[in-house]
């Protein structure tokens, strides 16, 4: 266990009142928020995820960590990533598309939820700088489901089958 996860350990379970709340807005990019930001990206590849939101480590702020994804030769390779502070989804497309999830924060659950293939997000990086991006099939799941986090909703509150 490093000095981060004694810090910020994760939080697991469908109930757990920090997993459940809505997270706040980043009102300024501070020293803090800057720290906290390169621990929250170190973190989901110490818990050795493809994301982590803020909620997941203790921290009720809009903030999340994603890895990005390309597809190569029928496979995901990663790419980047990403500390997307208050992220904010402003457009979705029609078609939608069914992702197989999991979560860091419901160890051994798994299941299907329907997302929407494309989105539109903005959002500011840990330097302040603002951003809007658009993103498409695995990279826009994660997103939405990192998202879903700040505001309290577990992948498990909108499973299909």
């Amino acid at each position: 266990m490093s000095k981060l996860s004694k810090k910020y350990p994760l939080l697991t379970g469908a109930n757990h009142p920090v997993l459940r709340a809505k997270s706040t807005p980043v009102a300024k990019i501070t020293k803090d928020i800057k720290e906290f930001s390169e621990a929250l990206l170190a973190l989901m590849y110490e818990y050795e995820g493809a994301w982590l939101a803020a909620p997941q480590i203790g921290e009720n702020i809009r903030a999340i960590a994603v890895s990005f994804r390309k597809e190569k030769n029928d496979k995901l390779k990663r790419v980047g990533d990403a500390v997307m502070i208050n992220p904010q989804i402003i457009s979705k497309s029609d078609k939608m598309i069914v992702s197989e999830e999991a979560c860091l924060s419901l160890p051994k659950l798994s299941g299907e939820v329907m997302r929407h293939e494309t989105i539109k997000v903005s959002r500011e990086d840990a330097n302040g700088k603002k951003h809007t991006d658009k993103f498409s099939g695995y990279n826009a799941v994660i997103i939405q489901h990192e998202v879903d986090h700040l505001d309290g909703v577990l992948f498990i509150d909108k499973l299909i089958n």
